[in-house]
């Protein structure tokens, strides 16, 4: 018999043990889900404050208001979706969410296009941000769901990727679509810039938003592909201590004895573990 053989069919199955397992489809179609989301609101809110003020007057007060309030219904729907998506988790709780995360931002941006008051400005900005609260959670445990403990970071990472990338996109697009409409100023002085940059018809930013839209849209139709997912079996999450043998065989021992319900010296009284030893076995 060759020895030779043996070690040679463990390096030819070594290169194959550490290849890495394809991410799971719902990875993927999330991550591009985000990134359309990304390029819509990006093209957005960078030009939103200009809007407000030199085209509908409103206060910097009012805008700071808006944001803040924005950035409050995001926090409190965060919380509240990733709650009930658990609790709903088998009856497709996660995916309704998202849909509905995504799906709302839609009409939120197309109100700001089509908005003439500060007050319709602010429903939209709200509506698309209660969007963003509920989507939030749900969707990044549903990644966690489709994959192993040796694929989080990599899905992980692969959908912080896609997120990034969709925001460059709409920031550059919309930085370009306004040179474009508007061409670039032939003054380099910073006040006569910014009056310029005032003076800009309120269709150009109207444009803009109602193609910021329609790319959200995109990242709707995709969330329908989207079907929630069991947690992989070799994933679990757990807060306990890692244990070593020893102390497992103690504690093995220790249930052992309280499932008997014997005492070796009373033959009569049962008896049980203290809630420690639950606690452990997390």
């Amino acid at each position: 018999m060759d020895s030779r053989k043996p070690l040679s069919d463990a390096l030819q199955a070594a290169p194959q043990a550490g290849r890495a397992a394809p991410l799971p489809r719902p990875v993927w179609i999330l991550s591009f889900v985000s990134f359309f989301a990304d390029v819509s609101s990006e093209m957005v809110y960078p030009l939103l404050p200009l809007f407000m003020i030199s085209v509908l007057g409103s206060s910097k007060t009012q805008l700071g208001a808006m944001e803040g309030s924005a950035v409050l219904i995001v926090a409190f729907m965060s919380a509240v979706a990733g709650i009930r998506s658990d609790s709903n988790r088998g009856k497709g709780g996660r995916v309704k969410w998202i849909r509905w995360g995504y799906g709302l931002p839609v009409i939120g941006k197309a109100i700001i296009a089509l908005a003439t008051t500060w007050p319709l400005v602010l429903g939209g900005r709200l509506l698309d941000r209660f969007g963003k609260g509920l989507r939030g959670a749900p969707r990044d445990a549903l990644i966690a769901d489709a994959v192993s403990s040796e694929q989080r970071g990599r899905a992980f990472g692969l959908h912080r990727a896609f997120d990034t990338a969709g925001a460059i996109v709409g920031v550059l697009l919309s930085a370009f679509l306004l040179w474009w409409l508007t061409g670039t100023p032939r003054t380099t002085d910073s006040r006569e810039v910014l009056s310029a940059a005032t003076e800009t018809p309120a269709w150009i930013y109207r444009a803009i938003f109602g193609i910021g839209a329609v790319l959200g849209l995109a990242s709707l139709i995709l969330s329908f592909l989207v079907r929630d997912a069991k947690p992989t079996a070799d994933a679990p999450l757990s807060l306990a201590p890692d244990l070593d043998s020893h102390t497992t065989k103690t504690i093995a021992l220790t249930q052992s004895l309280s499932e008997k319900g014997s005492d070796p010296l009373k033959g009569q009284t049962p008896f049980r573990t203290d809630s420690k030893i639950s606690w452990l076995n997390l």
